[in-house]
């Protein structure tokens, strides 16, 4: 209760949703709502030449995957749209309804959105995360002499396969 109190005399309520939505975990690997766009709304698309997919952005992001994204919050794992299709059409339907009664969605939106396919295309398993704060700790810990010293190159010390980081030795 004293962190709340605390909380609203420091930020606004825009901004405390600003970092919740910034750090909450959608399943998948995704931390936050840009990583969770990116990597759970690929869908199939065999006109891209480069990766045969298309996934959304921030910025076009459809009702539909809004919708999906915010269903996944309350059960991540129990309402993945990859293992369990089912239960995450029944949490954005719920999502959309609640939209369109307070007025955020036309019922004609939600009816177009519920007929939308989910995503299809399952993300990578590689979990690394891309942001100026990992760049900057990865720049670091690959220029950081103490890493060669120890006779294996730094990328097998850094990334040496399931068992993550190895610093032992330092």
């Amino acid at each position: 209760v004293l962190l709340a109190i605390q909380l609203n005399k420091d930020y606004s309520k825009r901004e405390i949703l600003e970092q919740y939505l910034n750090t909450v975990y959608f399943g998948q690997g995704a931390y936050g709502v840009k990583s969770a766009v990116e990597r759970l709304t690929v869908r199939a698309d065999p006109g891209n030449a480069f990766c045969g997919c298309r996934g959304s952005t921030l910025e076009t992001l459809s009702i539909a995957d809004a919708a999906m994204l915010a269903g996944l919050i309350q059960s991540p794992e129990s309402a993945n749209p990859f293992l369990h299709p089912d239960k995450t059409l029944e949490r954005r339907s719920f999502v959309l309804s609640r939209m369109v009664e307070e007025g955020y969605i036309t019922q004609a939106d939600a009816d177009a959105a519920n007929q939308e396919p989910l995503p299809t295309v399952a993300p990578v398993a590689d979990l690394r995360p891309s942001n100026s704060w990992v760049e900057e700790v990865q720049d670091r810990l690959f220029t950081d002499p103490r890493f060669s010293a120890l006779g294996t190159t730094r990328e097998e010390r850094l990334y040496p396969g399931e068992g993550g980081i190895d610093l032992s030795g330092l």
